[in-house]
Parts: C-alpha cells; structure tokens; sequence
C-alpha cells in the first residue's frame, strides 16, 4: 500500500460545480473524500471510495481508472444527495487497514 495522497484531477470543479445546486452547500463546501485504486494479479485497476459506497469504478491504467471514478461519481450523484455518503468524511487515518486491503495509492476527491 503506497502512502501517497494527491488531489484529485478531472471532473472535481466541474463535478461541484454542476451538482452545487443539488446539494446542501454545507456537505459539498471543502469536504475531502479519501478515493483508492486498487490492483490485484490480472485485473484493471479499480477505485472506490469507502466514504463513498456504491461508487466504483476501473480502467487499464491508474489515470484511466481516476478519470472513470470522477465521471462515475457524477452519475452517482446526478440525481442529489446520497444518503449513504459518510459526513463529513474520514480522514486517511481514520479508515480502517481492511477498507485499505489490496492499495496501491489513494487521492483525495474533493467535493
């Protein structure tokens, strides 16, 4: 597991920004959600945010599967709030080592 934690790329302001109106101002104002890719022996690599659940996504590459999980939490999050989305969000050091099995980086989305 690689301790890596960098800011998440595409679709993040755009995301915020089209989905602003849906929800509470209040749960989307500077809320960090910790994203991981994970890889295992003959698979793609696949990201899910454990704050986040229902929301996965995979691609060939690392940045293929982060550009899949931006878009995939947009269409998560299309019709508004999901109730299930933990808030405010954990912290890295507050997931457990199980929801970080089989890590290969993690990455802040923010939201």
């Amino acid at each position: 597991m690689s301790g890596f934690l960098a800011p998440a790329t595409a679709g993040a302001a755009c995301f915020r920004q089209r989905f602003s109106a849906k929800l509470n101002s209040e749960d989307i104002s500077m809320a960090s959600y910790v994203a991981v890719i994970r890889k295992e022996p003959n698979t793609a690599y696949w990201v899910d945010a454990p704050d986040i659940p229902g929301c996965v996504s995979s691609g060939e590459t690392i940045e293929e599967a982060r550009k899949n999980f931006s878009e995939a939490l947009a269409l998560h999050l299309r019709d508004g709030d999901d109730p299930n989305m933990r808030r405010p969000p954990r912290p890295l050091e507050e997931i457990g080592a199980e929801e970080l099995e089989d890590a290969v980086e993690t990455y802040l989305v923010e939201l």
